[in-house]
């Protein structure tokens, strides 16, 4: 029994260890941005320039309500003139916010083959120790207990927008998608929408 114990200690420690390892390599956050269509615009003065923008948000997360007033901050850094008046623009730009899904899932879900190598490991312990079937269903049982309860406090979790891009001039008219994805171990919506919403607003004033 005392064998038994010390066992389950060791396979309970590898899952801990294993959990641990997945928050420390997904404690940053990492964001894709994929643009489907490039739009070309022709080269102005920023100081001479007026922009008109307008946002919309389709999707039904609230979060993104406000990405024109990222947009906004975006362009002005650059030196472009905001203005109320789409007739006295020279650029208007119109955004909609189509999608925007958080997904959460268990870490244990992505690592299978981690939880294997656990799971080997503490059954070929007590094969090594000992050979009784009752005490190695116990040790995987443990085994596998003690993933669940780590790997429940280890959320990797993924935010997905879809952006629908419209960008007129006076001689032409543009359209195009932004796909942004944000990842993280335990990411909350709060964060993941802020760090989104500029990462959209960075992107569109890149394309004056």
């Amino acid at each position: 029994m005392k064998n038994l114990i010390k066992i389950l200690s060791i396979v309970s420690l590898l899952s801990a260890c294993s959990g641990t390892y997945t928050r420390m390599a997904k404690s940053d956050m990492e964001i894709k941005t994929n643009m489907t269509k490039t739009i070309w615009l022709e080269p102005t003065n920023p100081a001479d320039t007026k922009i008109f923008i307008q946002s919309r948000n389709t999707s039904d997360n609230q979060n993104f309500s406000d990405i024109g007033r990222y947009v906004k901050f975006a362009l002005e850094e650059k030196g472009y003139q905001i203005t109320n008046n789409p007739k006295i623009a020279d650029f208007v730009l119109q955004t909609n916010v189509l999608k925007a899904i958080l997904s959460n899932k268990s870490v244990s879900e992505d690592k299978a083959t981690s939880d294997a190598t656990i799971a080997a490991a503490g059954t070929g312990i007590l094969v090594g120790r000992k050979n009784n079937s009752l005490t190695t269903a116990l040790a995987t049982a443990g085994a596998g207990l003690a993933t669940m309860y780590f790997d429940a406090k280890t959320k990797d979790a993924s935010y997905y927008v879809q952006v629908d891009i419209r960008i007129k001039e006076r001689s032409a008219t543009h359209t195009t998608v932004l796909n942004v994805e944000a990842s993280k171990v335990n990411l909350s919506p709060e964060e993941a929408s802020a760090k989104i919403k500029e990462n959209i607003a960075n992107s569109l004033a890149g394309l004056f």
